[in-house]
């Protein structure tokens, strides 16, 4: 004799409450869940940008852009290597873009000038700018980029 399997109507109830409990968390947290997440960071010193795209919590490619005053660092001092602090993350959802941003170091507003930085500015001004770019003092750092920024404007 064959025997069927049949469900109770009690634990037809219990399946369906299970099965709406679980589409129902899903269905609120989906939207909310990063499918894509890039991650920016800066090197303080060199403005070395590095790019990290990590798609569903797998890390697929990281990018690094070297900078002129980079090149000319690792001239100056070869075992140089960029330390990198945390800048802007994006985070892609269902419906929108995150984006965090954090305070950017000083370096990057060298960005305008970064291909002409190594052959238009003399030899004592770039060592002035390493000098300044590896000491802790954000002020005097703003005020020297800003100084090479209108040398270059003008």
């Amino acid at each position: 004799m064959k025997k069927t399997f049949r469900l109770t109507p009690l634990q037809i109830r219990w399946i369906l409450l299970a099965s709406f409990a679980v589409v129902s968390v899903i269905g609120i947290s989906w939207p909310h869940l990063p499918y894509r997440v890039e991650t920016i960071k800066i090197c303080p010193v060199s403005g070395t940008i590095s790019r990290e795209i990590t798609h569903f919590g797998i890390k697929r490619t990281t990018t690094i852009e070297r900078t002129a005053l980079e090149a000319w660092i690792r001239e100056q001092e070869p075992s140089f290597s960029p330390s990198f602090v945390p800048w802007c993350e994006y985070k892609s959802l269902l419906f929108s873009v995150r984006r965090t941003c954090y305070k950017s170091p000083p370096v990057a507003l060298l960005d305008s000038i970064q291909d002409q930085i190594k052959e238009s500015i003399p030899e004592n001004r770039l060592d002035e700018l390493w000098q300044a770019l590896r000491s802790d003092d954000r002020p005097q750092q703003q005020l020297l980029i800003r100084d090479l920024i209108k040398e270059f404007e003008s």
